[in-house]
C-alpha cells in the first residue's frame, strides 16, 4: 500500500511543480514587460500639420465611407449609384486645396495614380462588368493605401480607426505596377 501512496505522490507532485514553475516564469516574463518603459515614438509635427491643416482628415473621412458603399453598390451590381457615388469620390479631392505649398511634392503622383484608378473603376461600372469592376475596385484601394503607406503612418498611432484597411497594408509591400 505505500507503494502505491509514494508513486501516486511522485506523479501528483512531480507534474505540480513542473507546472508550478512553467506558470512562474510566464508570470515573471510577463512582470518584466508590464514594467518596461513605454518607448514614445517620433512623430514629425510638420507631417501631420500639413494633412490636418489643410481638411485632409474630413475630405478623406468622407471618401472612405464612400468607397465602402461603392464597394457595395459594384457587389450588388447597382450600377447607377455605383457611378454616382464614384463621380463623387473622383470630385473629392477638388474640395482640397492642392496647390498648397505645404503639400509634398510626390503628393500630385499618388494623386495621379488614384485618379486613374478611380477612371478604370468608372469605365467598369458603365460596362456593367462585376469581375472587372472588383478588380479595378481593389486597385483603385491600393492607391489609397499606398499613399497611406507614405503619409499617414504618422497619423495611424494617434487614430487607428480613420486608417482605412491598416491590415491590408502588408499586401503592398510589393504590389505590381499596373
Amino acid at each position: 500500500m505505500e507503494k502505491g501512496i509514494r508513486f501516486f505522490m511522485v506523479i501528483h507532485y512531480g507534474g505540480f511543480f513542473r507546472k508550478f514553475f512553467q506558470f512562474s516564469f510566464i508570470g515573471i516574463i510577463f512582470l518584466i514587460s508590464c514594467n518596461q518603459e513605454k518607448v514614445e515614438q517620433n512623430v514629425d509635427a510638420d507631417a501631420t500639420e500639413w494633412f490636418t491643416k489643410l481638411g485632409f482628415i474630413d475630405v478623406m473621412t468622407e471618401m472612405r465611407e464612400d468607397t465602402r458603399s461603392l464597394t457595395s453598390k459594384v457587389k450588388w451590381e447597382e450600377w447607377e449609384d455605383a457611378q454616382s457615388i464614384g463621380n463623387k469620390i473622383s470630385s473629392s479631392f477638388n474640395q482640397l486645396d492642392l496647390e498648397s505649398e505645404e503639400i509634398p511634392d510626390d503628393f500630385s503622383a499618388l494623386k495621379e495614380e488614384f485618379d486613374a484608378a478611380m477612371s478604370k473603376v468608372l469605365v467598369a461600372c458603365e460596362e456593367k462588368d462585376l469581375t472587372k469592376a472588383m478588380v479595378k475596385l481593389e486597385v483603385m484601394k491600393r492607391s489609397c493605401r499606398s499613399c497611406h503607406l507614405i503619409y499617414r503612418k504618422e497619423l495611424d498611432i494617434f487614430n487607428k480607426d480613420f486608417d482605412h484597411g491598416v491590415a491590408m497594408e502588408r499586401m503592398f509591400k510589393d504590389r505590381d505596377k499596373e
